[in-house]
């Protein structure tokens, strides 16, 4: 007896493998052969095949988890083109780039941002639009640059010749080289000339590293019973039944710090995902709390201070009111992946009125998707989370008018 080729695994998850096999149902096979995999993902797996004594024709791909269960097969062409059935070839794009972040000038913004760790990341695609929504795909929009890179490394570069007091909705496509593009990095900005001495100014609220203002943000999400969840390190969004509410998160920023005579450019809400599941693209939508002040601590999925209840509605489960009845229109969504890591909510518009009216900032709500499958969910760190460097930040790009050239009170440079 002659064996070859052994394959040894050990660990909790050593029986997880993939295997090229001679027929669709893996019990059917009389040809198996483990094959190598190089990046394995929740969302995708890439593997080496070493063809062996599957010279020419039709093969297929199966995965086995660590608990021995097996997936369809996946159908291969050896020598040829993949044959459509069964999901073979590769369609996963990279994973988004993290931190996009646009900073405006006098007709121009510099976009900045960090290559996600994908292996097979090839590249960044940066698109823009003017008419209020972000560019939908790599084919929508104007181009702005498309730079190759490095996985985890740096990249960016400027929009030149941007029209000043024009904002500008940047959406940051990375690929790979089988043309797969990811499509929800999103950020905005709006250039504007400085007026003698005014200057362009980026400040950081939140308890994170090197934030400006830290203590400035609050958060907690609800839920459809009465726990308050203020001192969670978590915020949840969460769909259920289908095409519910079941979480919500509530925020407040502390303006109070910001300059006089301030022109808002970009205020972008800066979330870090946890966690996902569920859909594999899950809509967000932002919303200015109305009717009632919340107390932040102590706010659940009845009340919006423990005791006082949110306007009745029968928007959510067992008509729980959620304070669905208590927020103004969409002022912006947001279309998130799976992928772990910080993600941008444009609060432009909602920073402007609130900077602008100090008296109507009683806070923000994000909804969690209502066109989603049930048990669909995107779960975020808190401003309580134990790493500091996932907790939520908001980033604003402002300029404040100086009259003379000169500020009248230099201590917020």
């Amino acid at each position: 007896m002659i064996f070859d080729d052994f394959y040894v695994a050990t660990g909790p998850n050593a029986r997880a493998r993939v295997e090229i096999g001679n027929q669709p149902v893996y019990q059917d096979c009389t040809n198996l052969a483990i094959i190598t995999p190089t990046n394995w993902r929740n969302n995708a797996i890439t593997a080496t095949v070493r063809a062996g004594s599957f010279q020419s024709g039709e093969a297929y791909l199966f995965v086995v988890d660590a608990n021995g269960n097996v997936s369809n097969g996946l159908g291969v062409k050896i020598n040829g083109n993949y044959d459509g059935e069964g999901g073979g070839a590769d369609t996963t794009p990279p994973e988004d780039v993290v931190g996009f972040a646009a900073q405006p000038g006098n007709g121009q913004v510099g976009l900045s941002w960090t290559n996600p760790d994908d292996s097979d990341f090839v590249g960044t695609m940066v698109r823009y639009r003017t008419d209020g929504q972000y560019p939908l795909d790599h084919n929508d929009g104007t181009e702005i640059c498309n730079e190759t890179g490095a996985p985890g490394l740096s990249g960016g570069c400027t929009h030149e010749n941007a029209q000043n007091g024009t904002t500008y909705f940047y959406s940051a496509f990375t690929y790979d080289a089988a043309g797969n593009y990811s499509q929800t990095a999103h950020v905005s900005a709006t250039p504007m000339a400085a007026d003698g001495g005014d200057e362009v100014l980026t400040r950081t609220f939140g308890d994170t590293p090197g934030a400006n203002f830290p203590g400035t943000i609050e958060d907690t999400y609800i839920n459809l019973n009465s726990n308050a969840n203020g001192s969670g390190a978590q915020l949840n969004t969460y769909t259920w039944p289908a095409n519910m509410v079941a979480n919500a998160i509530l925020m407040k920023v502390d303006l109070s710090q910001m300059p006089a005579n301030t022109q808002i450019q970009s205020a972008s809400l800066q979330l870090y995902q946890t966690d996902a599941g569920g859909d594999s693209s899950y809509d967000l939508s932002i919303h200015n709390l109305v009717n009632h002040k919340p107390n932040l601590s102590s706010s659940t999925g009845y009340t919006y201070d423990g005791a006082n209840a949110w306007t009745a509605n029968s928007q959510c489960y067992n008509d729980i009111p959620m304070a669905q009845a208590d927020i103004a229109g969409t002022d912006s969504t947001v279309s998130l992946n799976t992928a772990a890591g910080y993600k941008s909510l444009d609060i432009t518009n909602m920073v402007r009125e609130w900077v602008a009216n100090p008296s109507s900032n009683y806070g923000l709500l994000i909804n969690s998707d209502v066109a989603a499958s049930a048990n669909s969910y995107r779960y975020f760190a808190s401003s309580e989370a134990a790493d500091a460097n996932q907790r939520p930040k908001l980033v604003v790009v402002y300029s404040v008018d100086m009259p003379g050239g000169e500020p009248s009170a230099p201590n917020w440079k």
